[in-house]
């Protein structure tokens, strides 16, 4: 099982992959859709790409797309959230 910071640096890497430049300050708080201004296609590469990175056998699509749509409490996820998501399907 990965560690927060591990997913975290992970996470990280892969944003780089799909968005640049991206600000140098990131941290937990940051919101994927807010600050770095991920669209749709950004959390579909974003999701495909964690997916792949980390051998995920259930999707991150959904989940994402749920929180991107507005579907759940807040339509917006920050790094330390999707962290956090990552952690519970590991465990």
């Amino acid at each position: 099982m990965k560690s927060s910071n591990e997913l975290f640096e992970i996470i990280i890497k892969t944003l780089q992959k799909i968005k640049s430049p991206l600000p140098e300050n990131m941290g937990p708080e940051t919101d994927l859709a807010n600050d770095l201004e991920l669209d749709s296609i950004d959390i579909l590469d974003l999701s495909f790409e964690l997916e792949k990175e980390l051998n995920c056998s259930e999707s991150l699509v959904e989940y994402l797309q749920k929180l991107r749509l507005g579907n759940v409490e807040h339509n917006h996820i920050t790094i330390g959230e999707l962290v956090n998501y990552l952690k519970s399907k590991s465990s």
